[in-house]
C-alpha cells in the first residue's frame, strides 16, 4: 500500500471526524447553524464561489453560494483544502451545489448529493458557518435530499417547484428553475 501525504490521504479517504452525524443513506448530515440572513443585500452580499479571493477585503461581510458548473464545483470537490483556504475569510460558504436531472438514475442522485453534504460537513469540520444547498428533481428523490433536515432547518433549495432561502417562510421563484 503506498504511503500518502495528509492532503493526498484526504482527497482520496474523505475521512470526516468522529463528530460529524450520518443519516441512513450513509450520507454526512450539515449541522444547523444559527444564521443571520436579515442583512444579506443590506450588509451581507452573496458572492459566487468562483469570484471568490483569499485576498477579498470585504470577504467578512459576503456569503459564498456554489451554484456554478459541476467541472467547478468538481475542482473544489477534488481538493477540499483549496475550497477552504479560498472561501476562509467569508461570513458564511454554501455546500456545493451539484447538478441532478430527472434522468438521473438513484445511485447518481445519491452522488450528487453525498458530494454535496461533505463539502459541508467538511467545511463545519473547520468551523466554517454553512449553509445547506438541497436540490432535488422528482417526489422519489426527496427522501435522499431532505433526509435528515428539520421543518425549522435553515437552506437554500433548488428543484422544479421551488428555490427558496427557507428560513420562516418559503417563497415561489415563479417556476424558474
Amino acid at each position: 500500500m503506498p504511503i500518502y501525504d495528509n492532503i493526498t490521504y484526504n482527497n482520496l479517504v474523505r475521512p470526516l471526524p468522529e463528530f460529524v452525524e450520518w443519516d441512513w443513506y450513509d450520507i454526512p448530515v450539515v449541522e444547523p447553524q444559527k444564521i443571520d440572513i436579515s442583512q444579506v443585500n443590506n450588509g451581507y452580499w452573496l458572492v459566487n464561489l468562483k469570484n471568490t479571493s483569499s485576498k477579498d477585503k470585504y470577504a467578512g461581510e459576503k456569503i459564498v453560494h456554489a451554484f456554478c458548473y459541476d467541472d467547478e464545483l468538481y475542482r473544489f470537490y477534488k481538493n477540499p483544502y483549496s475550497y477552504l483556504y479560498r472561501t476562509s475569510g467569508y461570513y458564511a460558504v454554501s455546500t456545493l451545489d451539484f447538478s441532478m436531472s430527472e434522468q438521473m438514475r438513484f445511485p447518481q442522485i445519491l452522488h450528487a448529493v453525498f458530494c454535496n453534504r461533505w463539502s459541508g460537513a467538511f467545511m463545519q469540520s473547520y468551523g466554517r458557518i454553512c449553509i445547506p444547498t438541497v436540490g432535488w428533481v422528482k417526489p422519489d428523490s426527496y427522501d435522499i435530499c431532505f433526509v435528515k433536515y428539520e421543518e425549522s432547518f435553515g437552506y437554500n433549495g433548488q428543484g422544479h417547484q421551488l428555490r427558496a432561502f427557507n428560513w420562516d417562510e418559503p417563497f415561489s421563484n415563479g417556476g424558474d428553475n
